[in-house]
């Protein structure tokens, strides 16, 4: 295509180029069942299919199935049961649940139907013959299913504005000031965090452990620490991010690194304490494979509710 400047864009007009192209084929396909006067539309076929393979569906199955949103299947359907294709019974087992399936009209079409789709799909796989397409956009859905856009452009933004170091002797004194602002502000500093956060080097460092520093600029602005119980075992803990940089995915990123470190220095096993009061920590925690086991008795720590540990991947 000529003098496209959405090409010339590159990944910045990725997403408007995508709808470009279904919208294209959209529209063809919309004249193309209107000379062949048939009253469908081009999005129907993913109902028809999924219906004459599951016989019977509720339309928030089919929209779990599809990964479309609630309301986009509700708009189809209703043209749907307009055109006489599909229509609405109670669930036995559930009178609230409504279960749609296929009519008759839309059994008696479906061979014709279905002819044209196969010639469809011919036409398509014979355009892209010579391509990875399937597999290319299987692998980009995939991983924004793993990470969305916004959270995959957020972290490139951050990357770039706040950096991740490990300990340095200059680090000390922030270390220990962020902490005692956020134990001061959720609960109470006990001895066990003052013997840690006014001496973090003969404390972590020189047992063996490290501590994890977010730096914008010359500011600490979050940390996390790891503290070498045995040649197995690290505590994850002292894991604090600045209130104002707070929602900027820090948090996350330092969990990783600090993942990625316990595995540098051969552990097997991180394992953390908190409090169930800290609900996005904790949320964070088992979104990073983290799970709860029986609390250690003996805690240093009157705040500890709950602990958590997680097997740290194979390098």
């Amino acid at each position: 295509m000529e003098n496209d400047f959405l090409q010339e864009m590159g990944y910045m007009a990725l997403a408007t180029r995508l709808k470009r192209l279904s919208d294209k084929m959209t529209h063809s396909g919309r004249q193309m069942y209107k000379d062949l006067s048939m009253d469908i539309e081009p999005n129907w076929f993913v109902i028809f299919k999924i219906l004459q393979k599951h016989e019977r569906l509720s339309v928030m199955e089919i929209a779990k199935m599809i990964h479309f949103s609630h309301p986009s299947v509700v708009v189809m359907v209703k043209k749907m049961m307009q055109s006489g294709y599909l229509f609405s019974m109670s669930c036995p087992d559930d009178m609230r649940k409504q279960l749609l399936e296929l009519t008759p009209k839309a059994h008696q079409k479906l061979p014709q139907f279905e002819t044209l789709w196969e010639a469809g799909v011919k036409g398509v796989s014979d355009t892209l013959k010579n391509t990875r397409f399937l597999e290319e956009l299987n692998a980009l859905e995939n991983a924004f299913d793993k990470a969305s856009f916004k959270e995959r452009t957020l972290d490139a933004l951050y990357q770039k504005q706040i950096v991740l170091d490990t300990f340095q002797e200059k680090y000390a004194r922030d270390f220990g000031k962020l902490n005692y602002e956020w134990l001061e502000k959720y609960f109470e500093i006990e001895a066990h965090d003052s013997e840690m956060l006014d001496n973090p080097t003969s404390y972590i460092i020189d047992k063996g452990g490290e501590i994890i520093v977010a730096i914008d600029g010359t500011k600490i602005i979050g940390t996390v620490a790891l503290l070498k119980i045995n040649d197995g075992l690290v505590e994850l803990a002292k894991m604090a991010v600045t209130e104002g940089y707070q929602g900027k995915r820090i948090g996350i990123r330092l969990l990783k690194k600090a993942i990625d470190c316990a595995q540098e220095m051969g552990f097997k096993t991180i394992m953390l304490e908190s409090n169930r009061t800290l609900t996005p920590a904790l949320t964070l925690y088992r979104k990073f494979g983290f799970v709860e086991v029986a609390l250690n008795p003996n805690t240093p720590y009157k705040r500890a509710d709950i602990k958590m540990e997680l097997k740290v991947p194979s390098a």
